[in-house]
């Protein structure tokens, strides 16, 4: 009698610490007015506290996996950005106060509202009005807007150039972008839902997802989620429902956990090259695809089949399509894909990497004139070895700027030890016109890889410039100077895997262009 009496008690003591435990988090959640992102390298964030769970953006989904969060209305502080130390970008994920810490204050931030069906996009109805023109635009987080505002997602600017004609009120767009998404779920997402709401013209924009190496394939997963679940598969589900179990599982893996340092970073993907897509996104030239192939979410050949049925399927209702490349990879497999499949139909492609590449040499060649920089040339294209320059601009922060990679010209994974120059030495052009520059020589062919830091102490990974692994293969005429770069900004780039506003805008430039090209039985408008 004592023992259950016990045990019952011991079950209101949980039950109550359980309701505690939600209202607090509630709590915590409800007085959040901005939330930062924590980008590092390779997304390795360590245990990630339960009570966040309360802001995600994403819920489970039983057909797609995974879904926008309805009506969701999210305030992010953009972090991709110097920092003093690594600790800064992981710190504000983990502390529970909901207090945006003085050195994020000043940094941007970007909003996010998702209508009633989980999509960042304005509400629609199912059934259009007569005489509009719906455009339904499918893809990832390039579609949705990663690290750019509301209306800055190129959907959104789509919209507004459409709109800015003469004839603009007849143009509907939907942004259907979901983050995560490949393109087994863009095609199923349409062949559920988007075909139902009868666009006139169907955007397909998958590529990033698919390449990548996650642990697991999108369609095998799909088919364990419908899959019947044993008993024991069920038992243990429960304690993803019990807070108090999270917890207590978060707290005990927090002490095991050791951050790996940019340094680490450094030397995977030095010596796993491998690991170059997820630390070094959109390296060109440098990431071995067909190392690939076997471990990605989708294959290959899946994926221009999934892309040939979203295809089928638009078309089918009468939908034009236009594809898209979203990514920063110019020699990803996917993009010959896609290039092939618009080359046989006849469908127009935007390649977007094709753009933000060109933008970014415009900048890069700007810059160089404007400080009267232009790189020299005239050297040997057939040396054995290539003698590079790396330049730096520190924008309004003071010197001295340093280099940091693993070869030992670059200091050799030793953080603010080799300094960069502004004295007319080693390589440095102009001595005192805030131009930071070292030279190297490097075998050619050679994957060479680096960070800049600024400020720091020796030997520590202080003064941190943005958490992204700078690269380049040493080829051309030597000495090749390298572009220009800038402390605290990848040129074109909102984080290390998407574009920033402008990059937006170009797209949305190119899809207004395509769209207003379409055939003219299009034109008539679908009733």
């Amino acid at each position: 009698m004592r023992r259950s009496g016990a045990v019952v008690a011991s079950l209101v003591v949980f039950a109550i610490a359980e309701v505690v435990l939600r209202a607090v988090y509630w709590v915590r959640n409800a007085s959040v007015d901005r939330v930062p992102v924590p980008y590092v390298f390779g997304q390795v964030y360590g245990p990630v506290p339960p009570w966040v769970d309360g802001l995600r953006l994403l819920e489970d989904d039983p057909v797609l996996l995974w879904r926008g969060r309805p009506h969701a209305h999210r305030r992010y502080v953009d972090v991709f950005g110097p920092v003093a130390t690594e600790a800064d970008r992981t710190r504000p994920l983990r502390q529970f106060l909901p207090i945006v810490p003085a050195a994020l204050e000043r940094n941007p931030v970007w909003e996010v509202h998702l209508d009633s069906r989980g999509f960042r996009t304005a509400e629609f109805a199912a059934e259009k009005r007569p005489g509009t023109m719906r455009i339904a635009c499918l893809g990832d987080s390039w579609t949705f807007g990663g690290n750019v505002g509301q209306g800055d997602a190129y959907p959104q600017r789509l919209e507004a150039r459409l709109r800015a004609g003469p004839d603009g009120e007849r143009f509907e767009v939907l942004n259907l972008g979901v983050l995560g998404y490949s393109s087994y779920q863009g095609r199923v997402l349409l062949e559920t839902q988007v075909r139902d709401w009868r666009p006139d013209v169907v955007t397909i924009g998958f590529a990033m997802n698919d390449a990548s190496v996650a642990g697991y394939h999108d369609a095998e997963a799909a088919q364990a989620v419908r899959e019947t679940p044993s008993w024991l598969s069920r038992v243990a589900a429960l304690g993803e429902h019990v807070e108090g179990y999270r917890l207590l599982r978060y707290l005990a893996a927090l002490v095991r956990f050791r951050a790996p340092s940019p340094g680490d970073h450094l030397w995977q993907v030095n010596d796993n090259p491998e690991e170059a897509p997820y630390l070094v996104p959109g390296a060109e030239g440098l990431v071995d695809y067909a190392r690939l192939e076997g471990r990605s979410r989708v294959g290959v050949g899946e994926y221009e089949a999934n892309v040939r049925e979203m295809i089928s399927l638009a078309t089918a209702t009468g939908a034009r399509v236009v594809l898209l490349y979203n990514e920063l990879a110019p020699q990803s497999p996917y993009r010959g894909v896609l290039r092939r499949v618009a080359g046989e139909t006849g469908i127009p492609f935007v390649d977007t990497s094709e753009l933000i590449a060109t933008a970014r040499r415009r900048m890069e060649g700007d810059l160089e004139r404007r400080l009267d920089l232009v790189a020299p040339s005239g050297g040997d294209v057939a040396a054995a070895s290539v003698r590079v320059v790396l330049r730096l601009v520190l924008g309004d922060r003071p010197g001295p700027a340093y280099v940091v990679g693993p070869d030992q010209q670059l200091g050799a994974y030793e953080p603010n030890a080799m300094p960069m120059h502004d004295d007319g030495t080693h390589g440095d052009q102009r001595a005192g016109d805030g131009v930071w520059s070292v030279e190297a020589t490097f075998p050619r062919g050679a994957r060479v890889f680096y960070m800049y830091t600024a400020g720091g102490r020796r030997g520590e990974w202080e003064g941190l410039d943005v958490p992204q692994i700078r690269a380049f293969r040493a080829d051309g005429a030597p000495p090749v100077y390298r572009p220009i770069e800038t402390f605290g900004t990848i040129y074109m780039q909102a984080d290390g895997w998407h574009t920033d506003v402008a990059g937006n805008t170009l797209i949305a430039d190119a899809l207004a262009r395509e769209v207003r090209a379409l055939p003219p039985p299009l034109h008539s408008l679908s009733k």
